[in-house]
This record gives structure tokens, C-alpha cells and sequence, in this order.
């Protein structure tokens, strides 16, 4: 049963409001550690108790998902900053920052500026999840230690 300190394998479909697929595990498992925040946290409330072989459709409200959209993330950036390079409307683009870069999409372009929003592309949106559970298992002492699933050999990076 799926509750905190468990490796969850699920297969996913993320729709929009239409009923279009957004993203998908396209018979792909998805692994995650619950309890964690590895997912956003009404998925991950809403998987709580499910068994190997569940199928659940899930509705996670923007508060419980990407948040809602945040106006201060939503910029004007002068033409010049982009030297020329002026990409489409709907690109994502990264912004370099002293903390590193930042992806921002763009949402339009006026005579002087290129419109930007930085916030994540999903928040402000309710999310759609249908999914089915292929496996739960107990997480390891590392993989808590570490807050995430790791694969054979370990995660990858120094902790």
C-alpha cells in the first residue's frame, strides 16, 4: 500500500481540461518516493493507500500542483537583451542569472519589449492524471536519506 517511505512505479497520462494528453510515461514507469515531495502534492495526496494495480483518475487543483500563477513573474524584457535573436511567442527560453539560468516562455511581443512569464508552465492550471500503480516497494535507508529514488548503482551525484 502505497504511504510515506515507499517507492511508487506508476504508469501516468497528464491531460489537460480538454482531455488532451500533456505529457505521458508512454509505457514507461514513473518512480518516485511518496512522502517526499517528488511529485506535486495533490497527486501525492491522492495516491495515498493505493495498491499494486490501482487505476485512478486524479483532478489536482492549481493550488495543489504548479500553484497558481504568480503576476511578479510575468516580465518585460527590452528587445536589445536578446541581441537580435528575438525568439516566437511560446518558446521557452533560459535567462542567465547570477544563480544560474532560469527558463522563462515567452507570451508576446511589442514594439519594445518581449513579454515574458517565469512562472511554471502548468501553474495556474488544474491537472488531469490518469494512472495506473505497477509496483510499490519499501525505499532504502539511502534513498531516504537522500529524499529520492535511486536506480542500480546509486543516484548518479555526490549528496
Amino acid at each position: 500500500m502505497i504511504s510515506k517511505d515507499k517507492v511508487v512505479s506508476m504508469e501516468y497520462a497528464l491531460k489537460n481540461e480538454k482531455g488532451e494528453i500533456l505529457e505521458q510515461s508512454d509505457g514507461q514507469v514513473l518512480e518516485y518516493l511518496h512522502g517526499y515531495q517528488n511529485v506535486v502534492k495533490g497527486l501525492e495526496t491522492a495516491l495515498e493507500g493505493l495498491i499494486i494495480g490501482s487505476k485512478k483518475s486524479i483532478e489536482v487543483p492549481a493550488e495543489e500542483g504548479y500553484g497558481p500563477v504568480d503576476e511578479d513573474l510575468l516580465m518585460a524584457v527590452p528587445k536589445e537583451n536578446f541581441k537580435g535573436n528575438l525568439p516566437p511567442v511560446g518558446e521557452m527560453v533560459a535567462f542567465n542569472t547570477p544563480e544560474g539560468e532560469f527558463p522563462v516562455t515567452v507570451i508576446s511581443v511589442d514594439d519594445e519589449h518581449i513579454n515574458v512569464d517565469a512562472n511554471h508552465p502548468m501553474a495556474g492550471k488544474t491537472l488531469y492524471f490518469d494512472i495506473e500503480i505497477k509496483d510499490i516497494r519499501d525505499a532504502t535507508d539511502e534513498e531516504k536519506a537522500h529524499g529520492h529514488v535511486h536506480q542500480a548503482g546509486g543516484c548518479g551525484h555526490d549528496h
